[in-house]
């Protein structure tokens, strides 16, 4: 569950449309796993610190960054991602292919490098 919260809208709100939310959850015997929850702020105060949020009677982290779908997300003022441990993931993958090509011929191993899409 990704939650963040906006300057625009008054944290006292954020927290009160939060609770009804979770009773509506309640109702419909939806559970969260605490441990997959994170809370993040993006906007004007992302630098505060907050108090920890309780889900139930188990705190939800707060945290700087969050991985979604493979890519991180970083709170700051505005919404930014960080694609570098996915690029390097791609260039350790390609290293360990070069390294283990070494029988290989030199046409394939330059057309190998040559299929490789620069990032």
């Amino acid at each position: 569950m990704l939650m963040t919260l906006f300057y625009r809208v008054p944290l006292l709100e954020v927290f009160r449309r939060w609770w009804i939310n979770v009773l509506r959850f309640r109702v419909l015997s939806l559970k969260f796993n605490v441990c997959k929850s994170h809370c993040m702020i993006i906007g004007k105060i992302y630098k505060t610190k907050i108090s920890p949020m309780l889900m139930g009677n188990q705190l939800v982290e707060w945290c700087d960054c969050i991985k979604y779908l493979g890519v991180y997300l970083v709170s700051s003022s505005d919404i930014k991602f960080d694609i570098n441990p996915v690029k390097r993931c791609f260039y350790a993958a390609c290293n360990s292919i070069f390294s283990h090509s070494s029988g290989l011929d030199e046409i394939a191993l330059l057309t190998l490098q040559e299929s490789i899409p620069i990032i």
